[in-house]
């Protein structure tokens, strides 16, 4: 075990780096707060470490044979008997697995007498059958990070200045402090519930800390802090954290003889209830209490957070709150100048005696304890695992994921193979840094910012492994997580490199040449992968371009000329044109279709308000595509399709027409079914007007389906429609790829679109109305492609809908068979039908509606 004094002085300064990986950059300051303590501690700490031995039989003994100074670090189990320290010696209890070593008092005055100065009781939980836990008679003494148990008092102060008391829980006594005139010092973030919880005879006892910063409730605050009443009755008007009303306790005599109850006296031994008539416990039954709390605590002292002042003190905690201990359960001891330890406890296993110089000056070289001493590896490894798990999701899921497809053969076996093999190397990083940091703990060799840099390191390659494996054997490979394994095995070779150069360890032969092989595979293995499966990676870069990453919108219209053109092509934008200004004002641009834009317009001559659509630009292709759609919807007058108010060429091609507000798109999902079948239906009933005077629309999507205000659903934008008997425009493939048919997307496969392409459509429409969900949501052209043509899509009642009414004819709508789906709307429209009249809750859609068939 070791005793470290040292100054606490630490600074974390991350600098902002430029860099051209995000990702890097999150990696880099992570693992810089992560060491950053341990390098501040490295570079500010002067003093000599001392190796102590732990008391392994009796505390008393102990405390005789300890030279003044001394560090006694007692383990956890139950230690027997009462003890007086009368030298200055530190007292410091280890959690080693079990709990707070716990004192058991015997009967007598008091289970502990402290008349020393300086002296330091940390980290214990003390009961029994003392009539005091603690009984005081020294300056600077301290007691912190305790837990009293049950004794009728359980500290008694009876003189001394300079106290520190905080961080305790004094719980199920008669009395918790009583405190005797001549006491000064401070009493804070402690914990009361007790019959009396405090009484005090002098005015000198600060019963809160300076004013201090600290976290509440996840917000930060500035103020002085009390301790905690259990029998507070004052509120947080603030709200943070901090009563509005200061405590004081019981004052007179007989409130606090009716608070101890009848039966205190009986629970005292003879020297008790001597102390009580004639001795120091005789103030207890006085009528005056200067305990006065100003800032007492609404909650219990771990709620609150203190952000430690850089001082020199007594006990400095490392990264701890006041008086409570640091990441190991020990606190950290600034021993006085000059003070010989002598390390000889009885029962242990020699003797040692080390000269502690300040300043590191006439001594050997400064040393400082290291960060994870004291600690178990296996912990130390779990914990920085789970945290580099954490970060290396982070950057996986702030990136794109590979889609894994098409694969035959041995190709398929290849990727199971590169997927065990980055498995592996996880177990094996797993193994090897476990050892590693098992050598540095149970060697008590000295180390710094360097090893822990490097067993973190290590960490996240243990996880960004096992995320590409499982990436591969699923078929979802990130991306980012895969850029960046090379260059972080390389980072992690070097400074396993340093690491064994500054700090030599013994690794052992299983480790000395497991360790550098994973790293070396770890860099290699990306690199073969690339090397095998070029064509894959040069894919998944491609997808993660400006046509997937930007501007790629699946739920945008697009046109293409050619079928091997839908990969890349794009479409220009233009304004409102200046010429239109005397016909409109209160122009205000509401949206953009394949080929138009959108516009909400006043009306000069007469105020009304309508939508005029303007070609996106003014070359022949477009303006031929535009007049094309005039055409087709200036025949169509139906309540379900939006109606053209008139169609212009002059002074540019543009479109006048009924300006409805609401796109379906708009619309918050998923829907009741009621409200569902009746834009559906609306839907299909002006499909299939249009499709009885042979027009298909084959671009039936939400954006595209407006609400009148009545809730009436309209059809627009026919940029894609297309006259069944017309064969000059077969050409043109368009479509919007999260609304697209098999058919739209590969005509030469499964066939080329009709109007069974509007009632697959009206099925997408349909599942997202009822589950809130689109049927494929892949996060490429790539993925969305392959699902369309492959992927059979999970049933509604399966995705979000609330029963599985409409799971049939929403899954025949969606067939990839043409063949397969409704031959025709009105088919669709009598099955629905049947359905509605099967079920009583729906039948009220119908009030209105003739039934079809």
């Amino acid at each position: 075990m070791k005793t470290v004094r040292g100054d606490n002085e630490i600074t974390r300064r991350i600098t902002c780096l430029s860099c051209c990986s995000l990702h890097m950059v999150i990696l880099f300051l992570f693992l810089m707060l992560l060491v950053s303590p341990v390098a501040a501690a490295n570079n500010n700490s002067s003093s000599e470490g001392i190796i102590n031995q732990t008391v392994t039989n009796s505390i008393a003994a102990a405390v005789a044979g300890a030279e003044p100074g001394s560090v006694l670090l007692i383990e956890s189990g139950e230690w027997g008997g009462n003890f007086v320290i009368d030298k200055p010696i530190s007292l410091l209890g280890m959690d080693s697995g079990t709990g707070k070593p716990h004192i058991i008092t015997k009967e007598g005055l008091a289970g502990i007498t402290i008349t020393s100065d300086n002296v330091t009781i940390e980290g214990f939980t003390i009961s029994g059958d003392a009539d005091c836990a603690v009984w005081i008679e020294g300056n600077d003494t301290i007691i912190s990070d305790n837990t009293f148990l049950g004794t009728p008092i359980a500290i008694s102060i009876i003189s001394g200045d300079g106290l520190s008391f905080s961080g305790n829980s004094i719980n199920n006594h008669s009395v918790g402090i009583y405190a005797d005139k001549n006491v000064s010092g401070v009493i804070t973030l402690n914990n009361f519930d007790n019959r009396v919880n405090a009484k005090s005879l002098t005015t000198t006892l600060n019963w809160s800390s300076d004013n201090s910063s600290y976290l509440y409730e996840n917000e930060i605050y500035n103020s002085s802090l009390g301790n905690y009443w259990d029998d507070y009755k004052g509120s947080d008007d603030d709200g943070n954290g901090i009563g509005s009303t200061p405590y004081m306790p019981y004052t007179s005599a007989s409130d606090i003889r009716d608070a101890v109850g009848s039966d205190f006296i009986g629970s005292l031994s003879d020297e008790g209830v001597k102390q009580i008539y004639e001795g120091y416990w005789k103030g207890l039954f006085r009528n005056e209490n200067y305990v006065k709390d100003k800032y007492p605590l609404i909650s219990e002292n771990s709620m609150y957070v203190v952000v430690p002042k850089t001082t020199q003190a007594d006990i400095i905690t490392a990264g701890g709150v006041n008086g409570t201990s640091g990441p190991t359960g020990i606190p950290i001891i600034q021993l006085p100048e000059n003070i010989s330890i002598n390390l000889s406890v009885p029962g242990g296993n020699g003797n040692t005696s080390v000269q502690a110089t300040p300043g590191g000056t006439g001594g050997d070289p400064a040393r400082i304890e290291p960060m994870l001493s004291l600690q178990n590896p296996f912990e130390i490894v779990f914990v920085m695992v789970l945290i580099a798990g954490v970060f290396a999701g982070l950057i996986g899921i702030l990136g794109k994921f590979g889609r894994i497809y098409g694969l035959k053969g041995g190709r398929k076996y290849e990727v199971a193979f590169m997927g065990l093999a980055f498995g592996a190397m996880s177990i094996a990083l797993l193994y090897t840094v476990v050892s590693y940091t098992s050598r540095l703990i149970y060697g008590f060799i000295d180390y710094g910012m360097i090893q822990v840099a490097f067993i973190f390191v290590t960490a996240y390659l243990i996880m960004s492994s096992a995320f590409l494996a499982f990436g591969l054997l699923s078929g979802r490979f990130p991306l980012n997580i895969y850029r960046l394994q090379s260059p972080v095995a390389i980072v992690a070779t070097v400074l396993l490199g340093i690491s064994i150069y500054t700090v030599p360890v013994e690794l052992g032969p299983v480790t000395g040449m497991a360790y550098p092989a994973a790293l070396l595979l770890s860099i290699v293995l990306p690199l073969v992968f690339r090397h095998r499966f070029k064509s894959l990676v040069m894919r998944w870069y491609a997808e993660k371009g400006d046509v997937t990453a930007s501007s790629f919108d699946p739920d945008s219209t697009s046109l293409f000329m050619k079928e091997e053109d839908i990969m890349s092509s794009s479409l220009s934008s233009s304004y409102f044109p200046e010429s239109l200004h005397d016909k409109y004002s209160d122009v205000e641009f509401i949206g953009k279709g394949g080929i138009a834009r959108v516009f909400k317009a006043k009306r000069r001559k007469d105020g009304v308000v309508v939508a005029v659509k303007v070609p996106i630009n003014f070359d022949e292709t477009t303006g031929r595509l535009f007049l094309k759609e005039m055409r087709i919807w200036e025949g169509l007058e139906h309540p379900n399709i939006a109606k053209l108010h008139s169609v212009n060429i002059f002074p540019v091609p543009y479109v006048e027409m009924e300006y409805l507000e609401t796109p379906l798109s708009a619309v918050e999902k998923p829907l009741p079914p009621v409200e569902s079948l009746r834009i559906i239906y609306d839907v299909a009933e002006g499909l299939s007007y249009a499709h009885s005077r042979g027009i298909i629309h084959r671009d039936i999507k939400p954006q595209n389906i407006m609400l009148s205000a009545d809730k009436t659903a309209k059809i627009t934008d026919w940029g894609l429609g297309k006259i069944m008997s017309d064969g000059n425009e077969t050409t043109i493939i368009g479509f919007s790829l999260n609304y697209a048919a098999p058919e739209q997307v590969a005509p030469k496969t499964f066939g080329y679109p009709d109007e069974r392409t509007d009632i697959y459509q009206l099925g997408i429409v349909f599942y997202e109305l009822i589950t809130g969900k689109k049927p494929f949501s892949g996060s490429g052209v790539a993925e969305v492609t392959d699902e369309i043509l492959h992927l059979q899509p999970v049933v509604p009642s399966k995705a979000g809908a609330r029963d599985d009414l409409f799971d049939d004819v929403v899954m025949k709508c969606l067939n990839k068979n043409q063949d397969e789906r409704f031959s025709s709307v009105d088919e669709f429209k009598k099955f629905l039908t049947g359905i509605v009249l099967q079920n009583d809750g729906l039948k009220e859609f119908f009030k209105d509606v003739e039934p079809s068939g």
